[in-house]
């Protein structure tokens, strides 16, 4: 979404760097058609937080990694953005509730084991086997 970039241009960029890219965002605007539904992906500062520093990472990523300031910094940012965007529709999903990639992961391969066994226990098919 093109109007979000100016977030990190915001947070990111000095003055005179600002400048710049403020007058190249206002001649590129005119040509970027509006989308036709915005989806939001919600998240409170320290879910996000909990997500970052649960990934597994080389050294060289963890290097990369966002600090805790400017990610609370920058999720601030995209809520003050999204509460006054009114451009085009605008679905907002909470995903606090959502676990990350390795816990889903190992929750499905453990409930599927889980019903496998109890599945053949009850004489149950499961993918062909019995």
């Amino acid at each position: 979404m093109f109007d979000k970039d100016k977030i990190f241009a915001y947070l990111n960029l000095d003055d005179n760097e600002l400048f710049i890219y403020q007058r190249l965002y206002e001649l590129l605007a005119r040509d970027v058609p509006p989308p036709d539904l915005v989806v939001y992906l919600q998240a409170p500062t320290d879910v996000l937080l909990r997500r970052v520093h649960s990934r597994r990472m080389d050294a060289e990523a963890v290097a990369l990694q966002p600090d805790d300031d400017y990610l609370r910094e920058l999720n601030e940012a995209y809520h003050h953005f999204f509460f006054h965007y009114n451009v085009t529709p605008l679905l907002v999903v909470e995903t606090s509730q959502f676990d990350s990639d390795a816990q889903r992961r190992s929750a499905r391969r453990s409930r599927s084991s889980r019903s496998a066994r109890w599945d053949r226990g009850r004489g149950i098919t499961c993918r062909g086997r019995k």
